[in-house]
């Protein structure tokens, strides 16, 4: 079957992600700064009580937090090539995020005008891995799982979307990326 979409991960593929080295904790181990970010992404906390309690145990102030934020970056060559496949397929996001921070930050890079679907998490009240957020994504673009690829910067969120039924695989790299998905192109 062909493929008629690309769904990529925000934090860790399309942008910087550094809530992790800030907090000096290891995303994939259970604690304190990974709760927190569950609950954000999940949307049962505010984005402001997310910083202030970022702010509190790190011993720093709501400003230096808010800057961290403020301070994420989009790679430009990730959104450059995102706009020249929406042109020829449908690209959508799935990201673990708290709308209250991310739908500025799509509006403002421009990069919400080249993707057809936008999942976040927070409106869902579901985080990656659950598979019902790969649905939702699977939904809005109107595709089957076996005609989409997705990229994530997590194993277990790879592997989450490749239960559902969609083409996945681990980001590290945009070049070793962008080649991986031009080869699943070129064999469909």
């Amino acid at each position: 079957m062909a493929i008629k979409a690309i769904i990529f991960d925000f934090f860790g593929v399309i942008c910087s992600d550094q809530y992790w080295n800030y907090v000096k904790a290891d995303r994939q181990s259970a604690g304190t700064f990974r709760e927190y970010a569950e609950e954000v992404n999940l949307g049962e906390m505010s984005w402001s009580d997310f910083v202030a309690k970022i702010a509190q145990a790190t011993h720093t102030s709501v400003d230096e937090v808010k800057e961290l934020y403020r301070s994420e970056r989009i790679n430009p060559r990730m959104a450059e090539w995102i706009a020249d496949l929406h042109g020829r397929y449908k690209t959508g996001l799935i990201t673990n995020a708290h709308h209250e921070f991310i739908d500025p930050l799509l509006k403002r890079s421009h990069l919400a005008k080249h993707l057809d679907s936008v999942v976040v998490s927070s409106r869902l009240g579901v985080i990656k891995p659950d598979p019902a957020i790969f649905e939702a994504a699977l939904e809005e673009l109107g595709c089957a799982p076996e005609e989409v690829i997705f990229m994530d910067d997590l194993d277990r969120h790879v592997e989450a979307a490749r239960k559902v039924g969609i083409q996945a695989f681990r980001f590290d790299d945009f070049t070793r990326a962008k080649q991986r998905v031009d080869r699943l192109l070129n064999h469909t």
